[in-house]
């Protein structure tokens, strides 16, 4: 039997006895704003075509998005069938406690917290390294005498982080709304500049050929080779559809719409970004000079679409705007999940971290953790080349595995164990986890190729270093203070429904 919705979600803040310390203030729609703006395929697959235009050019682009997006569908559809079950903050790593046999639990639970919280982390980089990278290539479009310095890009990577920061301090309120607000602006945007591109570039539109079957490979790589590390763009710009799941004991009615929103992230930005990369590909004017722009590729087709440099701004300051509100997203949902582990006691200082702010309604501390660690994460802007490759690597190498993580102990352990939701994939449960697994695990293997086959040390995959790191700080805290104060997740039922069975795995996980 389905686990009923409303009247359980109104007596339980979650089925892992967390009381929840936060108002709920994102409802359905919020939320699917929240969702679709820190996906932000449009936006970011028009940011990050560097990424793809070496590595298979247009085949890449617009085919690779597709691929992903079927990848990245299935393993939403996946996950939000384990999230109709066990709505909760914490998300794959309380997943991962749940579904595990007792003796295993606690370490794969933390690990899985490791890497899905320093992944958030890298997310949050993101959103200001795209919208900085876009702010240089206007300031060098309408000045041709600047002379970049790489502490510029820093500097303003680093306001934009702060910025975001400051807005959800100061602003918690009004975070729901910057998800309406800034849907509706992504919407409106991608319309607008869609038809804008068209409509300038009319009778002298690229070849069918080329938007379609063009193919671009200056990285060194075979051309199979070039194509798969293309479609790490496509994989990137449709990740993070968990950010709603972050936001649970905010919702008032999550194991019902938490699990959509999830869904509509991918279906929506995969539908928007195919054919906005579309119109992008067929107003190409000059393919070579996309690759050698100091501007960057989307900036210069811009430049190429409109000959002005008045209309190129206005719609990359669309696109510099939605990134902004999207790291603000990003910083508020980032937040929750870091303090979210800290009460597990996965993190140094948990009580610290996770103790929130009543005042500002907000984990505060934990906001500040967030917003520390993108900063230092943006160091690597001072010397390498190659540093938004390196943090887009290292985001979605941790955010892959840490859907990948729950899934396996689903297919492994079998997927009796999950109780019936309301959002049920039924018999197609099987095929859908095991090709989410197959696509997880290429991206992860992907995701640690350098760009170039002659990598230098300014071009190497800096991700390593990062997920190195990550290791190293993990294991520490494990010995020092993980192995003896970690609790993971335990299931604390009020069983509203007689009918509603619970799987083996949870009364383990109650007794364990």
């Amino acid at each position: 039997m389905a686990i009923s919705s409303s009247d359980q979600d109104a007596t339980l803040d979650n089925p892992f006895g967390h009381k929840a310390e936060l108002k709920k203030k994102f409802g359905f729609f919020s939320m699917l704003g929240v969702g679709f703006v820190i996906t932000g395929t449009w936006p970011a697959a028009a940011s990050a075509l560097s990424i793809a235009l070496p590595s298979g050019g247009p085949v890449a682009i617009l085919w690779g998005l597709a691929f992903a997006g079927l990848g990245q569908m299935a393993v939403a559809l996946s996950l939000a069938e384990i999230c109709s079950v066990y709505p909760t903050n914490g998300g794959q790593y309380e997943w991962v406690a749940v579904l595990s046999a007792p003796r295993y639990k606690k370490f794969l639970s933390y690990v899985c917290g490791w890497v899905l919280t320093a992944s958030w982390w890298a997310l949050a980089a993101t959103g200001p390294s795209l919208a900085a990278n876009l702010i240089i290539a206007l300031i060098q479009l309408m000045n041709e005498g600047y002379v970049f310095k790489k502490w510029h890009n820093f500097l303003i990577y680093s306001a934009i982080e702060v910025g975001a920061g400051f807005t959800n301090a100061v602003g918690t309120a009004i975070i729901p709304f910057m998800g309406k607000g800034a849907f509706c602006l992504s919407v409106g945007g991608f319309v607008a500049i869609s038809i804008t591109l068209l409509a300038c570039t009319a009778h002298k539109y690229q070849n069918a050929s080329f938007v379609f079957g063009g193919f671009i490979n200056t990285t060194g790589w075979n051309d199979g080779a070039a194509w798969l590390l293309g479609l790490l763009q496509g994989a990137f710009t449709l990740v993070a559809y968990d950010a709603t799941v972050h936001l649970i004991e905010e919702m008032p009615n999550p194991r019902r719409d938490a699990p959509w929103t999830m869904v509509l992230a991918v279906a929506t930005g995969t539908v928007t970004g195919f054919i906005f990369l579309m119109c992008v590909l067929f107003s190409v004017q000059d393919v070579d000079q996309l690759s050698t722009a100091a501007i960057g590729p989307i900036v210069s087709i811009f430049s190429q679409a409109t000959s002005s440099n008045s209309g190129t701004a206005v719609m990359t300051a669309i696109i510099i705007i939605i990134l902004c509100c999207s790291s603000t997203e990003v910083v508020t949902s980032s937040s929750r999940l870091t303090a979210a582990f800290a009460r597990q006691g996965g993190l140094p200082l948990s009580n610290f971290f996770a103790r929130p702010n009543k005042k500002l309604d907000l984990p505060l501390n934990a906001m500040f953790l967030t917003n520390g660690a993108v900063i230092i994460l943006g160091l690597v802007y001072l010397g390498a080349s190659s540093a938004f490759n390196a943090i887009v690597n290292a985001c979605l190498f941790g955010l892959s595995l840490s859907y990948l993580m729950p899934l396996v102990v689903l297919v492994l352990r079998g997927r009796h164990i999950l109780p019936r939701g309301e959002f049920a994939l039924g018999k197609w449960g099987y095929p859908l986890n095991i090709f989410a697994i197959i696509f997880l695990l290429l991206i992860l293997i992907l995701t640690l190729f350098p760009p170039d086959a002659n990598p230098t040390a300014g071009t190497m995959n800096f991700a390593i270093v990062a997920i190195g790191a990550v290791i190293l700080l993990a294991t520490v805290n494990w010995f020092i203070h993980g192995r003896k104060n970690y609790e993971p997740p335990v299931i604390h039922i009020i069983d509203l429904d007689p009918a509603i069975n619970l799987p083996p795995v949870s009364k383990a996980a109650e007794s364990a």
